[in-house]
């Protein structure tokens, strides 16, 4: 078998959190509904989290 020139390597916080797009983003799944922090009404079938925020 080959040996890979590849080395693994644990990623950075920083690099952690490029992937994901910030450490302190909600997971967003589809929720029955949440409000819209931009305008302040309730949404329906949208991502966010339920009773809270919308994403």
């Amino acid at each position: 078998m080959k040996n890979s020139k590849n080395q693994k390597r644990k990623l950075s916080k920083n690099e952690l959190k490029e992937i994901s797009g910030g450490a302190n983003r909600p997971i967003c799944p589809r929720v029955i509904s949440c409000t819209d922090p931009n305008i302040g009404e309730e949404r329906y079938g949208v991502p966010g989290m339920q009773d809270g925020f919308c994403c």
